[in-house]
């Protein structure tokens, strides 16, 4: 990286960030302008420039995601954790007719059978001990007009689902504690890192549900499955943590990006960036080499 390249951004007199412009590769064939981080142009990848790579197997799944969003189909992606749904699913919106439209993004796991009924439903004031006065709008209502995205999908409770399927077949929602119905109309995303089959075998998983869930499915490919991108993913992430924290841009060095392709990631992205950031803010020198590696590898 050279010092040309980056211009600073000040407001107000402050110092807050930078501007990196990578020069270009021009095609003689074509004229176009080749980029060092996207495999396609970003016109022509619109929201989804933010997904770094350039592997078959994540091209298939951008490009399969680009189609879906035209539509307002329901989509489960399916994925290990880490991979990004959620990045894909807000692609998915900001790529489809609603983008301007509420996205709204709930974590099936990370409630209680109670806390997740509420979350999803909304109430009504007095329906229960401690709800809040004036009672408050579920996600599915706020998700009306626009995206509701449900991560983890595989861990709703099983005597949730039904309601959860009345409202997909009925575009009605039912707030806790009221009789009358309000109509909703909004996109489904689902997202699951289980086997949604296997549940069903195992009864913790509605059969119908299933199939109104996966109209449509996508398949987003784990790092290890795509190792060929990480010399993409920590130019990407080194250059965006070094703006973050202020630092002077980093490399990789080629035995450190070799150590880190021989690695399994059960975390997936999320764990690289971690990894990435870790090494940026423990590394005394410009290249990061295998030393720099957290200690527990």
């Amino acid at each position: 990286m050279r010092e040309e390249w980056l211009e600073p951004v000040i407001q107000n007199g402050e110092h807050i960030g930078a501007v990196l412009t990578l020069p270009g590769r021009r095609n003689a064939a074509s004229g176009r302008v080749s980029n060092a981080v996207f495999s396609c142009d970003a016109a022509e990848k619109g929201a989804f420039e933010r997904v770094v790579g350039e592997s078959p197997a994540l091209l298939q799944a951008v490009g399969r995601a680009q189609q879906l969003a035209k539509s307002r189909v329901p989509v489960l992606l399916l994925g290990e954790t880490g991979v990004g749904k959620d990045v894909f699913a807000r692609c998915i919106h900001e790529s489809g007719a609603t983008r301007d439209a509420p996205f709204v993004a709930l974590n099936c796991g990370g409630f209680s059978r109670e806390l997740l009924t509420s979350e999803l439903f909304g109430y009504t004031e007095g329906s229960f001990t401690g709800a809040r006065r004036g009672g408050m709008i579920g996600k599915i209502e706020a998700a009306d007009g626009g995206t509701l995205f449900l991560d983890e999908i595989g861990e709703m409770p099983i005597d949730l689902q039904p309601h959860f399927l009345r409202v997909l077949e009925e575009g009605e929602v039912y707030r806790l504690g009221e009789n009358k119905p309000r109509k909703v109309n909004f996109r489904l995303i689902a997202a699951t890192n289980r086997d949604l089959r296997k549940e069903i075998q195992a009864g913790r998983f509605r059969m119908d549900l299933f199939y109104r869930v996966a109209v449509t499915s996508i398949n987003i490919p784990s790092l290890r499955e795509r190792a060929a991108d990480i010399p993409l993913l920590g130019d990407y992430y080194l250059r965006r943590l070094s703006l973050q924290h202020g630092l002077e841009p980093r490399v990789l060095s080629p035995g450190a990006i070799e150590l880190l392709r021989q690695y399994g990631w059960p975390g997936n992205i999320r764990e690289f960036r971690n990894v990435m950031e870790s090494m940026l803010l423990t590394a005394r020198g410009h290249v990061l080499t295998e030393a720099d590696l957290p200690p527990t590898w």
